[in-house]
């Protein structure tokens, strides 16, 4: 009896360590419930032309709402809306957000992207989320206005081609897209135990720019309220269309590695926290009337998570 006792207790602490060491990282959200996820980046970029290095920085921002609407048994109905979005360039300068004010006045490149950023976030998006986060479908995108069309269209000089190029990703469903995944779409979707790895594959159109991010995570460990996960990044920027560019045909390749530290909420499955960073390099072609250069071109991007909920 003894013995018996000892091997039923030995069955218990076994059961128990099993039962701490698997989890099922899927979202899990509540109907109507709003949830929010702020995403910040810093990306420095290093062109070498004929010989000497220029280098230019850019600081963005997000801030995601998130409100399930409706669940299925692979996906979830929800409004997404950006609560607010900006950026900070140095090359142009520029330093525009969507709580400041902005103007359709062609000859103001900063208004013209205020009053883009200001008109965006007023838009809510329904997006069909997959269990591990990522985006499945994305409607009701507002087209801009008459009146903003064509002051984007009018705009001259190196100023307004920025600009025309940073609005126009605001009505592209594929850059939408990449922000939300960037987000949310961590998760496996299943039980996994904690010695297992999972991947996940993210596209991103920004610019006119393609990439491919691919993460392959692993869990760090597990802690009563998170799962501190942490993955490798493979990176991948190729676009086989041009991108038209004051008259000029400019492609990019690119090809980087990167790491990501985050930590998963065990009851949303969304992500509390987090950091990542990748490099790459690569080439930059610019062709004009016949006439062709290869630009040597590093990219350094630092992403910082957090969710509020």
């Amino acid at each position: 009896m003894k013995n018996f006792t000892t091997f039923l207790i030995l069955i218990l602490i076994c059961s128990s360590i099993y039962s701490q060491n698997q989890t099922e990282l899927k979202l899990q959200l509540e109907k109507n419930k709003i949830y929010q996820i702020k995403t910040s980046s810093e990306q420095y970029i290093t062109k070498t032309i004929l010989g000497q290095e220029q280098a230019s920085e850019m600081k963005s921002f997000n801030k995601l709402i998130i409100k399930p609407i409706s669940f299925e048994s692979d996906f979830i109905i929800t409004e997404i809306h950006f609560d607010s979005i900006g950026f900070e360039s140095s090359s142009p300068k520029m330093n525009v957000a969507s709580y400041k004010e902005g103007r359709i006045k062609p000859s103001d490149p900063e208004g013209m992207m205020n009053y883009a950023l200001n008109y965006f976030i007023k838009n809510a998006l329904s997006v069909k989320l997959s269990k591990s986060g990522k985006v499945l479908e994305i409607s009701k995108l507002k087209e801009f206005p008459d009146s903003l069309n064509s002051g984007l269209n009018s705009m001259k000089g190196k100023d307004g081609i920025f600009v025309q190029i940073q609005a126009n990703m605001l009505q592209n469903v594929e850059y939408i897209k990449g922000l939300i995944d960037l987000a949310i779409a961590h998760l496996p979707n299943e039980e996994i135990q904690s010695k297992d790895k999972w991947e996940s594959e993210i596209n991103l159109a920004s610019g006119g720019f393609n990439s491919l991010i691919q993460t392959s995570y692993k869990i760090k460990n597990i802690e009563p309220l998170k799962i501190n996960v942490k993955g490798d990044i493979y990176y991948k920027s190729k676009n086989e269309e041009p991108v038209l560019m004051g008259g000029s045909e400019v492609y990019r390749e690119l090809n980087g590695l990167g790491e990501i530290e985050i930590s998963i909420d065990k009851k949303t499955g969304l992500v509390r926290n987090g950091i990542s960073r990748i490099y790459s390099q690569g080439m930059m072609i610019i062709k004009k009337e016949g006439y062709e250069m290869q630009v040597p071109i590093e990219v350094d991007i630092k992403n910082n998570y957090v969710g509020i909920f």
